[in-house]
C-alpha cells in the first residue's frame, strides 16, 4: 500500500504504459484506432515523460529543494482550488442559462472553445478570471444589466479575492519550505533513495554479524528550543 500511495510512482508507471503503447501502436498496430487519437495519446505520454524528470531531479541538492517547495504548494492550494473551481462553476451556470436566449452568433456571451456549450463557458469564466475580459456582446443581450452584475461579481471574486488568497497561500508555503531549506532538500533526497532500498543487499557485507544502526539527530550550536517549533504561517 505504501508503494501505491507514492504519487511518483503512479506517475512512472502512466508513463511506462503509455509510452510502451504509443511505440508499439505506431511500429505494428495491434488495435483499430484513429491516428489523431494515438497523437493525442502521445502529447500526453510526453507529459508525463518530463514529469519523470523532475522525479530525478531530487537526486541533486540545488534542485530538490524547489521540487519540494513544488510538491508542498501544490498540496498545499488543493483544497483551495476547489473553492476557486466552485466560485468559476457558479457564474459559469448563470451566464450558461442567460445564454439561452441567444438567438444568434452575435449574442451569445462566450465563443466556443470545445464546441459543448458547458465546456465552452466554463473556459470563459475561467479566463474572466485571468483577466480576459470577452464583453463584446453583452449589449446584444436582453439581460445585459444582470450580465454586468454578474461580470462585476465574477471580477471581484475571481480576480481580486481569490486569486491574491493564492498568492498569500503559496508565499506561507515558501516562507515555511525556505525557512527549513536544507532539511527539505535532504528529506526529499531521503525519500527518493528510500525507493531504491531493495538493490542494497545486506547479506553479504554483513553475514554471520549482528549489528545495529543508531540515528541521532545533529544540534548546532546556538540551536534554541524554539527553533525546532512546527511552522504556525504567515497567515492569520
Amino acid at each position: 500500500m505504501e508503494y501505491l500511495s507514492n504519487k511518483w510512482n503512479w506517475i512512472e508507471w502512466t508513463s511506462i504504459a503509455m509510452n510502451t503503447f504509443v511505440v508499439l501502436q505506431h511500429g505494428f498496430k495491434p488495435f483499430d484506432i484513429e491516428y489523431d487519437l494515438l497523437i493525442a495519446v502521445a502529447s500526453i505520454a510526453v507529459i508525463f515523460l518530463y514529469l519523470k524528470v523532475f522525479y530525478w531531479m531530487r537526486l541533486f541538492e540545488s534542485l530538490a529543494y524547489y521540487v519540494r517547495m513544488v510538491t508542498e504548494t501544490i498540496s498545499d492550494i488543493s483544497f483551495f482550488i476547489i473553492l476557486f473551481l466552485l466560485c468559476v462553476l457558479t457564474f459559469a451556470h448563470a451566464v450558461f442559462v442567460l445564454n439561452r436566449n441567444a438567438k444568434g452568433d452575435d449574442d451569445k456571451l462566450y465563443e466556443a472553445s470545445f464546441g459543448y456549450a458547458p465546456a465552452d463557458v466554463m473556459v470563459n469564466q475561467y479566463l474572466l478570471g485571468l483577466g480576459e475580459f470577452g464583453f463584446d456582446n453583452f449589449e446584444n443581450n436582453e439581460n445585459r444589466s444582470l450580465i454586468w452584475i454578474y461580470f462585476i461579481l465574477a471580477t471581484f471574486l475571481t480576480n481580486l479575492t481569490f486569486l491574491n488568497m493564492l498568492i498569500a497561500i503559496m508565499g506561507d508555503t515558501y516562507a515555511r519550505v525556505t525557512e527549513n531549506k536544507e532539511q527539505e532538500a535532504l528529506k526529499e533526497r531521503t525519500h527518493m533513495y528510500a525507493d531504491f532500498i531493495w538493490g542494497i543487499t545486506q547479506e553479504t557485507a554483513f553475514k554471520n554479524k549482528k549489528y545495529l544502526y543508531i540515528a541521532t539527530p545533529v544540534e548546532e550550536e546556538g540551536e534554541g528550543d524554539d527553533d525546532g517549533a512546527a511552522w504556525e504561517g504567515g497567515i492569520s
